[in-house]
């Protein structure tokens, strides 16, 4: 394989300005498009959800919001642009905006186990036990593996005060 330069790979080469406006840096490898219609839209999507990533991890959430809602805006159908945009709201928050969002994640990619547990866990922080439960029950269907998921359920059986169930969830989180 042969780099071709150095740039953001949202389809088109890109300029080494752009590259220190956004902070981000990924090794495009030269790919020829096909004859196919650029969808702007879309190839510009991920430069957003970069920097939306970038804000996050800086701990600016409003900016990281931002940009998330721009990232959704061109590309409404990324379930990780809508599951980032959720834990933003989180942290501030702002909880039913976080539900709304997780669920058109969850509706998007119903098979990744962390959408469904980080729906779980806003839904026992608003006491809805009920539906904590269920979603959790479902990460737990999609990846049974999973420890925290394990000590997730142990802890809302605790809470429920359902013993025998919360040990058996404990248990599993030990081996």
């Amino acid at each position: 394989m042969e780099i071709a330069k150095i740039g953001i790979n949202p389809g088109l080469p890109l300029e080494m300005p752009y590259l220190e406006k956004y902070g981000v840096i990924e090794l495009e490898r030269g790919q020829k498009r096909k004859n196919e219609e650029l969808d702007i839209k879309v190839d510009c999507a991920p430069i957003f959800l970069a920097q939306g990533n970038f804000y996050r991890a800086k701990n600016e959430i409003k900016e990281a919001i931002a940009n998330y809602q721009l990232s959704a805006l061109l590309n409404p159908e990324d379930a990780w642009v809508h599951f980032s945009l959720g834990e933003m709201y989180r942290k501030q928050g702002r909880l039913d905006q976080t539900i709304k969002e997780y669920q058109k994640a969850i509706e998007l990619e119903p098979n990744i186990a962390w959408f469904h547990f980080a729906l779980g866990e806003v839904y026992r922080k608003e006491n809805k036990s009920n539906l904590a439960l269920r979603s959790l029950k479902r990460a737990a269907q999609i990846d049974p593996s999973g420890i925290w998921l394990q000590n997730a359920l142990g802890d809302l059986y605790l809470e429920r005060k359902m013993y025998e169930e919360a040990y058996q969830h404990f248990e599993a989180a030990s081996r």
